[in-house]
């Protein structure tokens, strides 16, 4: 019988950077919660265990042990940036990364690093990425709300931009569920309860019927957003068949 599996991720602790989140270990703890209502086996890797390495040992032995027709769920909710494209495979010559705890000394999670795994899966894994954090190296703050960005610049002085391999590609890439644009911040909400976007897709996620495909899913996402809120972020929806039933495996 299909497994559906989760790792939901979510720093606020950034340690030496004066750059606190508030909301992304609530934002993470959130999907953690609904996807195990749905019948997922969840995992929760928060502030201090949400390490690179931890990171990347929980991503691999999902691509290990998920079987044909599972569907495996990463949520990511923290601090996002860019940093040079040294595997030329970027029109805009960055990658975007995720930045996990402790990223000023073991260095961030590159989107050729998160592609290469999911790539590693069996044929038939249903593999959904959604990210609310930042996809710009622009730091930027509007009103009471907090920007999911750290820039790129504190990187390069310690040295930390390596080489990394773009993704082989076997598979299909993962559908990404994201925040925002890469060259948009993604902002917390005033309150500091949650990511922006991650308050409304979880709204809106309890209004999508039981055939909504996650084309649906981000149409609505985006109709809950008023227009500032579109203006300042909008949610995009990228790589494989965003025509699968919501949370449904193969």
């Amino acid at each position: 019988m299909p497994q559906k599996r989760a790792l939901c991720i979510g720093i606020n602790d950034y340690g030496d950077y004066d750059t606190p989140l508030f909301g992304a270990v609530n934002d993470a703890v959130a999907w953690s919660n609904v996807l195990q209502r749905r019948g997922f086996k969840s995992q929760l890797l928060q502030d201090r265990d949400a390490t690179r390495p931890a990171i990347l040992r929980h991503l691999k032995d999902l691509a290990v042990v998920a079987q044909p027709n599972d569907l495996v769920v990463i949520t990511f909710a923290g601090h996002g940036s860019q940093v040079p494209d040294l595997s030329d495979d970027e029109r805009d010559s960055y990658d975007e990364c995720w930045c996990p705890h402790g990223v000023g000394e073991e260095g961030w999670i590159t989107d050729d690093e998160i592609g290469n795994i999911s790539a590693s899966r069996r044929k038939g894994v249903r593999w959904i990425v959604i990210s609310d954090s930042c996809h710009s190296g622009t730091v930027t703050s509007r009103g009471a709300s907090r920007a999911r960005l750290l820039p790129h610049v504190n990187f390069y002085r310690k040295g930390l931009v390596t080489p990394v391999d773009p993704p082989c590609e076997p598979q299909p890439r993962p559908l990404l569920f994201a925040a925002c644009q890469d060259h948009q911040l993604a902002r917390e909400l005033p309150s500091g309860k949650n990511g922006v976007f991650t308050h409304h897709a979880l709204r809106t996620l309890g209004n999508v019927h039981g055939h909504s495909s996650y084309d649906q899913w981000m149409r609505a996402t985006r109709g809950a957003m008023d227009r500032e809120e579109l203006a300042l972020q909008t949610p995009s929806l990228s790589g494989e068949d965003d025509s699968w039933v919501v949370f449904a495996t193969g």
